[in-house]
């Protein structure tokens, strides 16, 4: 699982309320649960970036799967979540602003 998980998993194990950032890491995981960006340093091909720029997937399985193989709602949310992290690190942090980020007081 990645680490980027851990905060939505705690929300849905506590029943609690999320901001849509949370929302959207949680039907990540559940679309697809392992993911990274780290390429092993020695190995079989198997760890090979496959012109999608050193990203590994992996299904519920624990199986790797290439972003080919990943559906269109994957690949959508993926997109999606691809887009946020920009926002944040480099962009113009529209959803820190537009309250993306921020849990539902009721």
């Amino acid at each position: 699982m990645k680490p980027n998980y851990f905060q939505a998993l705690l929300a849905e194990h506590t029943n609690s309320k999320v901001s849509p950032f949370l929302a959207l890491m949680t039907e990540l995981r559940e679309q697809i649960p392992a993911s990274s960006n780290a390429l092993a340093k020695t190995g079989t091909a198997m760890w090979s970036p496959e012109n999608n720029q050193g990203n590994i997937y992996l299904n519920s399985n624990g199986k790797q799967i290439k972003y080919s193989q990943l559906t269109s709602k994957q690949k959508s949310l993926l997109k999606d979540y691809k887009m946020i992290q920009c926002d944040i690190t480099k962009g113009n942090h529209y959803v820190k602003n537009d309250g993306f980020m921020k849990v539902p007081s009721k």
